[in-house]
């Protein structure tokens, strides 16, 4: 199988795929559609051949290349009776090689398939929402090191396990503030570190999201002091000590 640049597949094609959904009732592949699929899988030039439909029982369409056994195989679009769009290259029925998917709820699956599962390590979601989602997946899952960029502008680098975060990470937040350490099912679990833009630093362990255990709170730069001691959901323990910082 050829290699293809998945970069390529970044452009948004939805309001082509729609319309070129529309000229799908018929059969015969039209020259639209023939220019369509040679400009989608930039097939230099090459022409697209075998070209034909399948409409399944239970609504399904597929239009695009077969071979001989009248598989899809090669270039082809399936537009699924829930409203999802995929478009791919096929082997035997099996989506193998680059492809984009579009889910009824508008979420935007680019990049590589193998065995008709998502998997890759340059792969690119796009969600309704507009977070978007770049780097490995794996079996179908986000799982493996990318970086999920939100509306919010914030910045979530590192390894996910089913779409969450897990194991070491680094987060930039839109306002600024920052997070590098360890996560455990999309949140703060572990040794890590969380910085504000005031100056103010946190050095120690958490749990769901909160301080938790021995760490260190330096509020100098808003409060003139540094805690040393025990957390325990975020609370300060008694077992600590303040520390009063000199010039602060």
């Amino acid at each position: 199988m050829s290699k293809h640049n998945t970069s390529t597949m970044s452009t948004d094609y939805s309001q082509e795929t729609a319309a070129c959904k529309q000229a799908y009732v018929s059969i015969q592949f039209n020259k639209e559609e023939i220019a369509y699929f040679t400009k989608l899988f930039l097939l230099e030039g090459k022409k697209c051949t075998n070209l034909a439909s399948n409409m399944y029982s239970n609504g399904d369409i597929y239009r695009g290349e077969h071979n001989s056994a009248g598989q899809q195989h090669g270039l082809g679009i399936m537009f699924y009776a829930n409203g999802a769009i995929f478009q791919a290259r096929w082997k035997n029925n099996i989506a193998n090689g680059s492809g984009y998917y579009v889910t009824p709820d508008g979420t935007e699956m680019i990049g590589i398939w193998k065995n008709n599962l998502f998997h890759g390590k340059k792969n690119k979601v796009r969600f309704p929402s507009g977070s978007v989602y770049e780097g490995e997946t794996a079996f179908g899952a986000i799982t493996g090191q990318g970086v999920m960029t939100t509306t919010d502008g914030d910045t979530f680098s590192g390894t996910r396990v089913n779409s969450l975060m897990h194991g070491h990470a680094h987060i930039v937040y839109g306002d600024g503030n920052t997070y590098t350490g360890f996560m455990d099912n999309d949140e703060k679990c572990g040794l890590g570190v969380y910085a504000w833009t005031n100056g103010n630093v946190y050095n120690g362990y958490w749990y769901q999201d909160a301080f938790h255990g021995v760490g260190v709170l330096d509020a100098s730069h808003t409060h003139g002091k540094m805690f040393h001691g025990d957390w325990q959901v975020g609370c300060q323990m008694e077992t600590g000590y303040e520390v009063e910082c000199a010039g602060k």
